[in-house]
């Protein structure tokens, strides 16, 4: 038997983050979001109904939205901050193909 054969897991990324799913950042928000709702909102407001406890949920469910791992991409915050570098940074690119001078006029000919 071969025992030069190794197998490497496809996720072998996903031993790097917390419970599978956060990274440091991540976890502090989603853990201050957590906190924050607990320890501030939920214990010194009481609401029935229900736009006082979606109120009251806010922090959280904001903080939980952020972090909700996306395919491609790590969550919704790093989609969030790689489209704010897209769209803020200024493109110029220039051509440097076989056919660069392409649409200038040239003195080739005279």
């Amino acid at each position: 038997m071969n025992d030069n054969r190794f197998l490497i897991p496809a996720n072998s990324k996903k031993s790097m983050l917390y419970l599978n799913l956060f990274n440091k950042t991540d976890a502090f928000i989603f853990g201050g979001g957590f906190l924050g709702t607990i320890t501030l909102l939920l214990l010194n407001f009481g609401t029935s109904s229900l736009k006082g406890i979606l109120f009251v949920l806010s922090p959280l469910l904001i903080c939980a939205f952020l972090v909700i791992p996306l395919p491609n991409v790590h969550n919704i915050r790093t989609f969030m901050k790689i489209v704010f570098v897209y769209f803020t940074n200024p493109r110029e690119y220039h051509w440097k193909g076989w056919c660069v001078d392409y649409g200038k006029e040239t003195d080739k000919l005279q």
